[in-house]
């Protein structure tokens, strides 16, 4: 949500905001810390919590707090340079609780048949792309699944 400014005109404020929690997998453990989990937090977009003291986020994957712009597709991949060589890394953020994401334009909100983007669709649909899929959902943890069911 947008946070209104002066009245609070309804009209004006753009719903196009969401806050999600992005887990970042595949991090080399010499950059496992606080500094580079913001660092990557920030190719997602904008940082608004890192787990830093938390046992889950220094395990598998790095988890981060972001806010994330509906209107735009998510990031499919975060690159990470280690050194001072020109050594780069790839790693994938998975999103934790995502709503509906469009496996033809990445975008969140809407499912492939819903697409607007004919291009994108007719590729996903036929095999010809997979730039985006069930690959960046993040799994929901044993404990937090029961948690909520009750």
């Amino acid at each position: 949500m947008e946070i209104p400014v002066g009245t609070g005109d309804i009209s004006r404020l753009r719903f196009n905001k969401v806050e999600l929690w992005v887990q970042i997998h595949d991090v080399p453990i010499m950059c496992t810390n606080k500094r580079t989990a913001k660092w990557l937090a920030e190719q997602v977009e904008g940082v608004l919590d890192i787990l830093a003291d938390s046992k889950e986020c220094w395990g598998k994957f790095m988890k981060v707090k972001v806010q994330i712009d509906i209107t735009k597709p998510l990031k499919r991949w975060l690159r990470l340079k280690l050194d001072k060589s020109n050594k780069v890394v790839v790693v994938g953020p998975k999103y934790e609780r995502l709503p509906e994401l469009c496996y033809a334009c990445g975008r969140i909100g809407h499912c492939l048949k819903e697409c607007s983007d004919e291009k994108a669709k007719i590729e996903a649909l036929d095999g010809t792309s997979t730039k985006f899929g069930s690959w960046m959902i993040a799994p929901v943890p044993e404990r937090q699944k029961v948690r909520h069911q009750q």
